[in-house]
This record gives structure tokens, sequence and C-alpha cells, in this order.
């Protein structure tokens, strides 16, 4: 078994790095009549209450090794390139949905990649949690707030957003196992339960002009492969509202985005490597 109890990761900015770190909290098992995780019980929704679905899972539990394979065939990729063990193995990141509201946009982004690891190594040693650098080791500053029955709520604030905006984030996450894979998540809510902090944004230029943030989430689900159960599926589905005034709809962040999600991948591979 790799002894992954030492790796933790950096990124380049506290919005990836807040948002793909899973809390250390223990696996609840989810009942088949609920969703794998309580915050996909609800579409992502902005200040204003305009939502975006959240992507749907493509790796199903309960999928035999030839519909895997044709979920793999589906990105466009054979199965043994997909598969074969590398840091430079292919990641799949499908072009962004976008979704125009008032002048702002729901980006959507989902990805895709192997990992050679097993189910009971990302249990036991809990990968999940060292998957993406603790918010408090990057550029931003992090702190945990506390858990309330099966959701961890921890603080991130990013000072300065692509030399833009400074943007606090109050994240709600919780993690689940069911029989044949794991899930992970987090979205960004309006207040901790004792509202010692908020999820906000304001320009850089203007930082007392704070405006009240939400619209932002994501969750990952690993699944073994049948024909390699020491090969795991991992998927990640992301939304984020981004207000018009952060870019003026230029696509900054969005663009940025794939790139530092392919460099946390290879980071996390080589991790499990060693």
């Amino acid at each position: 078994m790799n002894n992954l109890s030492s790796i933790r990761f950096t990124a380049p900015c506290a919005i990836l790095a807040a948002l793909l770190c899973v809390p250390p909290i223990a696996f609840a098992d989810s009942p088949a009549s609920q969703p794998p995780l309580a915050i996909l019980a609800q579409p992502i929704t902005n200040v204003d209450g305009q939502t975006q679905a959240w992507p749907e899972v493509v790796m199903q539990d309960g999928m035999d090794a030839e519909q895997q394979r044709k979920v793999i065939a589906s990105l466009g990729r054979r199965f043994e390139d997909f598969t074969k063990k590398g840091i430079n193995s292919p990641i799949d990141i499908p072009r962004a949905v976008k979704k125009s509201v008032d002048g702002g946009v729901f980006r959507t982004y989902s990805y895709f990649f192997t990992v050679h690891t097993s189910l009971e190594t990302l249990n036991d040693e809990n990968l999940l949690t060292k998957l993406f650098a603790e918010n408090k080791n990057g550029e931003g500053e992090g702190e945990d707030l506390g858990v309330v029955g099966d959701d961890k709520y921890s603080y991130a604030h990013e000072p300065e957003l692509l030399k833009r905006i400074s943007l606090s984030m109050v994240l709600r996450s919780n993690d689940t196992k069911t029989d044949a894979s794991v899930y992970a998540g987090s979205i960004v809510v309006a207040a901790d339960p004792e509202n010692r902090q908020q999820s906000s944004w304001a320009p850089l230029d203007k930082p007392e002009d704070k405006t009240p943030y939400l619209g932002m989430g994501i969750y990952t689900k690993a699944t073994p492969l049948v024909e390699l159960p020491d090969v795991l599926f991992f998927e990640a589905h992301m939304v984020f509202y981004e207000p018009k005034a952060w870019f003026r709809g230029k696509n900054l962040l969005g663009a940025k985005l794939p790139i530092m999600i392919q460099d946390q991948v290879r980071t996390l591979r080589r991790g499990v490597a060693r």
C-alpha cells in the first residue's frame, strides 16, 4: 500500500485549492434513495436566486466492463491510452458550458482522469483529503470553521484573484462512500452556522464595496475499473457563477482553470507514485 500520509499539494489560486480540497472527515454511507452528497440535493444558486444544475455522474456505480469502456470511449479516448500509468496520462476537460444570466455567466467544467491506486487505499489513507492543497498552504488565507453533522465548514480568502477582485468563501463540504465508489464535494454558502465568516467579493480598487457571493461548487467521484481494480476513474464536476463585474465578461478565470487542473492532477499522480 502506498504511504500517502505526507502528500501535500500547492495551488496557484485559493479558489481552486479551497474547492478541490476535501475535508478530513469520516466517510458516511450514502442511502440508495438519497443523493450521494447532501450538497447535490439542490442546484447551484447565486445571490439573485438564479440556478445552474449540477452535471451528472458519467461513471455510474454498477456498470460492467463494457459499459465502463463506452464511457471512456465517449471522451474520445482509447481505453488502453486513458488508463496507462504515468504522470502525463490523459486528462480530459470537456469544453465549458456557459449560461448567461443578467450579464453574468455560470461556467460548468467536468474533467476526467485515472490514478493507479485502489479504492481501499483511497479510503484507508484518506487520499481524497490530500487530493489538492489545503487552502491555508496556498497563496490565500483560510481556516477551519468546525463540523456540523456530516458537514465540515471552512473559510477561504483569495486576496487578489487574477489581480482584479478579492474573494471570500465559506465552504460547506462533505463526503460519502457507496459499495463501489467514493464521493466528495464542496459548495459555497452564505455563511457558516455561527455566522463568523461570510462569502463575499469586492473589487481591488474598492475593497470596502463588498458584495455577497454564492454560486460555486464542485464534487468528485472515484470509481474502480472492473478490468483494472487498482485503477480509479476520477471525475470532477465544477460549477461557478461569475458576475460580469469580475472580469467584464472576459473568460480570464475559465481559461486559467484547465491549466491549473492539469497541474494538480499531475501532482496527485506524482504523490501516489512515491
